[in-house]
């Protein structure tokens, strides 16, 4: 004797097994999403810290080279960039520039620090709202000394009239 189970008791469960695949795959796609966002966020970040440092090196002997750094810094990381929330401020964040001298060497060092807070697009389906993004950049600047020294003495003889 053979038994039929009815088809009755079975309906809906391929839309449970649809609906916990779709809930793991938006989590990973934007994991995906939310991780190329960063990257790129990161790398801006990381450009923006970096040619900060060496404007201010650039600029130790000849200027002012935190105020070189702020500019270089807002004119390659923007307010609001990709989506940013919180972005260190410049002018205000006393942990975004600062600079040192090695005594060994007699090269400066100027270091800048910058943060940035990104939110996120799909990754709040897994309780994570927020990406913060921390970046250094370090530039080192040696002093030279230059002498220039000319004879005028009679041992070139009479090529360099006095």
């Amino acid at each position: 004797m053979t038994t039929t189970r009815p088809l009755a008791n079975e309906r809906g469960f391929a839309l449970v097994y649809t609906a916990v695949f779709l809930a793991g795959l938006l989590i990973f796609v934007g994991l995906a999403v939310d991780t190329g966002r960063a990257y790129v966020v990161r790398a801006q970040l990381s450009k923006a810290v970096d040619g900060a440092a060496l404007g201010a090196a650039r600029m130790l002997n000849s200027g002012d080279p935190r105020g070189e750094a702020e500019r270089i810094f807002r004119a390659n990381f923007p307010d609001g960039y990709m989506g940013t929330t919180s972005v260190t401020n410049p002018a205000t964040d006393p942990n975004f520039y600062s600079m040192h001298t090695i005594p060994e060497t007699g090269a400066n060092v100027v270091r800048v620090r910058a943060r940035a807070t990104l939110p996120t697009l799909f990754m709040r389906l897994a309780n994570r709202d927020l990406v913060e993004i921390a970046i250094e950049g370090e530039a080192q600047r040696r002093m030279v000394d230059l002498s220039l020294v000319l004879d005028v003495s009679s041992s070139i003889g009479s090529r360099w009239a006095a």
